[in-house]
């Protein structure tokens, strides 16, 4: 969602992230009632797309994260924030 901010930090040109396209369109606007530039509407596009492939991939990731949370809570491990515990009373 940020980018390569390690790539960045070392004064490498990289590709616009997804929150800095957003944020261009949504700079580029808030004040305004004119209709989106196509540079706008390119930036959407393309954060659009970006977000899709993320997007995928937190889905696998939950799905890991979720497996292992029933492990956590099968081995009676304590509660962690984030982690929906089960109760019985």
């Amino acid at each position: 969602m940020m980018g390569d901010r390690t790539v960045s930090s070392r004064n490498e040109p990289v590709p616009w992230s997804i929150l800095q396209r957003v944020g261009s369109v949504v700079g580029g606007h808030w004040n305004s009632q004119a209709a989106p530039t196509q540079t706008h509407r390119d930036a959407y596009e393309s954060a659009s797309k970006a977000f899709q492939g993320a997007l995928k991939e937190l889905r696998i990731l939950d799905t890991y994260i979720q497996a292992i949370e029933q492990q956590v809570e099968q081995l009676g491990a304590p509660w962690t924030p984030g982690r929906i515990p089960t109760w019985e009373p």
